[in-house]
């Protein structure tokens, strides 16, 4: 940074990344479709040894802003799911992976449970008008009604957004970007937000033979039918355009979205890309395979026994120091030198 300002700005975004307190102590449904050694060293308390950056910081808040316009216009546009509460109990420890956690349990009319840290915000249905609410919030007239889950009800109502997800069995925590209304049907969305560079990777499958090497010469010819690109954005519009129905949905994405719907009950999710450069959009059905959450479950009980056994898992053969994920994982070097 050249001003003192910006300087400060990065040692307070610095800090705030230094000191994350996101709870590791379990296992998060949108990595364990991954690498494993990763989640192992997250789980077992490792900490990075690369330096923090300011940009860290910026790239999760970017994401969060995505959620939250995002979460908006599903609840403006009518597609937002909600329940009512019909039991809420006082608060109380539950074991959650390694260690016990405080959460007050809610019985949903739905029929799903779910698990509320004290004081988390969640959104009211019933939103209260007054002289003092802002009335506009991003470009909106209608503003979420924000309220702490402590001063819910029984009887109350409230959107499905940052929806808690916890199981004790399987050892899975965390929360859902939201669950919307799909054909009628209750549906959890997840919301990805990535840049032109990635935007192929949507298009991608490994196990392919294509036309030119991805992503060497990405930028030159469309790797799927040959058609010569000038620039990163023409190949963004080109996929979207010509090859919509050659989206490959990743497999961290595909398992992470199916713990969702194992512990929420669902028989469909919603994968939403958005493109950070130009703002063009993809939606992409999945379906519910119980045969695959059988296997999720199955592998995360043989994970949760090497956490217990303090065993790494192995890493996997197709990986490569030099290349991604590991080129810019940051646990790459506890990984690879020891």
């Amino acid at each position: 940074m050249l001003t003192e300002f910006g300087s400060n700005v990065d040692k307070y975004l610095i800090k705030k990344t230094t000191e994350d307190d996101r709870d590791y102590s379990y296992i998060h449904p949108s990595s364990f479709g991954g690498c494993l050694v990763h989640t192992w060293l997250q789980t077992m308390g490792e900490k990075p040894l690369v330096p923090q950056q300011a940009i860290k910081t910026r790239l999760f808040d970017n994401g969060h802003y995505v959620h939250l316009r995002n979460q908006i216009y599903a609840k403006e546009s009518g597609m937002l799911a909600k329940d009512k509460i019909i039991k809420k109990y006082e608060p109380d420890d539950i074991l959650i992976g390694l260690e016990p956690k405080t959460k007050v349990k809610i019985e949903g009319e739905s029929g799903r449970i779910y698990y509320y840290s004290p004081g988390e915000i969640i959104w009211r249905v019933d939103r209260k008008k007054s002289k003092t609410n802002l009335d506009i919030y991003i470009g909106t007239d209608n503003a979420p009604y924000w309220d702490t889950i402590d001063n819910l009800k029984e009887g109350d109502e409230w959107w499905m957004i940052e929806v808690p997800v916890l199981d004790t069995t399987y050892h899975f925590g965390g929360h859902v970007d939201a669950v919307i209304i799909n054909d009628g049907i209750e549906t959890v969305i997840d919301y990805k937000g990535i840049n032109d560079y990635s935007w192929p990777y949507i298009y991608f499958d490994k196990k392919k033979k294509y036309m030119t090497r991805f992503p060497d010469n990405y930028n030159s010819s469309c790797f799927i039918c040959g058609d010569n690109m000038k620039k990163a954005k023409e190949f963004c519009n080109h996929l979207v355009t010509q090859h919509i129905n050659d989206i490959v949905l990743d497999f961290k994405y595909k398992v992470q979205l199916h713990i969702y719907m194992m512990i929420l009950n669902l028989n469909q999710a919603l994968l939403w890309y958005e493109n950070k450069n130009n703002q063009i959009v993809l939606d992409y059905l999945v379906q519910r395979d119980d045969n695959l959450i059988e296997k999720i479950q199955n592998n995360s009980l043989k994970f949760w026994n090497k956490v217990i056994n303090k065993e790494r898992p192995s890493r996997q053969p197709d990986y490569k120091r030099t290349t991604l994920p590991c080129s810019y994982c940051d646990y790459a070097f506890q990984c690879w030198n020891n």
